[in-house]
C-alpha cells in the first residue's frame, strides 16, 4: 500500500536535508494538540460529555461566588448529568484520556494507489496544498521499517476509523487505549487517514523523523506542463526525482471545449 500526504511547495523544500550529499525528507509527528480537530485522541465516546460537565462546572461557580457552598459537588454534578442523559460523571476519564492522547505523537497520511485517481482527492487538494503543494508518496512498509529502527517508542500505524463522536457513549475498553488514537469523527471520512503514532519521551510537540526522499511525486492539478517542467529541473537535483502530472489535470476548460466544438 501506498500512503500520501498532500504539502505545499514551501513545506517540501524546506523539509528537504542534505548532509555530505546525501538527501533525506524531515517528516514531522505532531501532538494531538497540534491538530485542527480538537478531539483527536478522545474517540472513546467521552466527547459529548464536555458540554455538561461545563454545564456542571458553571453553576457551581455561580453558586460559590454568590457566597453560596455546593454542600455536594458530587450530587449536584450527578444531577445536571442526568439532565442531559448521562448515567455517570465522566470528567476524570475526560481527563485521563486527553492526558493519554497527548502522551503520543502521530503522523497522517492518505490511502491510495500509485498515482492513479484513487490516490488523489479533489477535497484534500483544497484543503492542504491548494495550487500551490504536491503530494508526495512511501510505500507503507518503508515508513514502518524506518519508525522500527528508531530510538523512540513505535507504537504502531494503521487505517484510522470513522465514527460519530457527538452521539457515541463511553466505551472502557476504549478508555486509555491505543486503539482509540485511530479513531476519529466521521466528519473527516473523506481523508481517508492512515496514521503512525509513537510514543513521547520528552515534553515536545512535536518532533522530526527523517525519511528517504519520496518515491512518489505528483503535481497539483492546477499545474502547467510549463511549471512542472520548470520544478523537474529544481528537483532532480535530489537523487533525480520526478514530478509527475496529475490525472486530475486538465489543459482545457468547458468554455475552451464549447468553443473548439463550435468552431468545428
Amino acid at each position: 500500500m501506498i500512503l500520501y500526504r498532500y504539502i505545499s511547495l514551501d513545506r517540501f523544500f524546506s523539509s528537504l536535508k542534505t548532509v555530505k550529499g546525501n538527501h533525506n525528507f524531515i517528516c514531522r509527528f505532531n501532538s494531538p494538540v497540534n491538530f485542527e480537530d480538537k478531539w483527536e485522541g478522545l474517540g472513546n465516546g467521552l466527547v459529548n460529555q464536555i458540554d455538561a460537565i461545563i454545564v456542571s462546572r458553571n453553576y457551581e461557580d455561580r453558586v460559590e461566588s454568590s457566597g453560596g457552598t455546593v454542600s455536594s459537588k458530587k450530587a449536584s454534578r450527578k444531577y445536571i448529568n442526568s439532565l442531559h442523559g448521562i448515567k455517570d460523571d465522566l470528567s476524570e476519564q475526560l481527563v485521563e484520556s486527553i492526558k493519554y492522547s497527548n502522551s503520543h505523537l502521530m503522523s497522517c497520511w492518505f490511502m491510495g494507489e500509485e498515482n492513479s485517481p484513487d490516490s488523489e482527492s479533489n477535497a484534500m487538494w483544497n484543503l492542504y496544498a491548494r495550487h500551490n503543494g504536491i503530494l508526495i508518496g512511501y510505500e507503507e512498509n518503508v515508513i514502518r521499517d524506518i519508525l522500527k529502527d528508531l530510538s523512540f517508542v513505535f507504537k504502531g500505524g494503521d487505517e484510522v476509523k470513522y465514527v460519530d463522536f457527538l452521539n457515541s457513549s463511553f466505551n472502557s475498553e476504549l478508555h486509555c487505549n491505543l486503539r482509540s488514537l485511530f479513531l476519529k469523527d466521521h466528519s473527516y471520512a473523506h481523508e481517508k487517514e492512515y496514521r503512525f503514532i509513537i510514543e513521547k519521551n520528552i515534553d515536545v510537540n512535536f518532533t522530526d523523523v527523517e525519511f528517504p526522499l519520496p518515491k512518489y511525486l505528483i503535481a497539483n492539478p492546477s499545474f502547467s506542463d510549463e511549471t512542472i517542467s520548470k520544478l523537474n529541473k529544481v528537483i532532480k537535483t535530489y537523487d533525480n526525482l520526478t514530478l509527475k502530472k496529475s490525472k486530475l489535470s486538465t489543459k482545457y476548460s468547458r468554455n475552451d471545449i464549447l468553443e473548439y466544438l463550435e468552431k468545428t
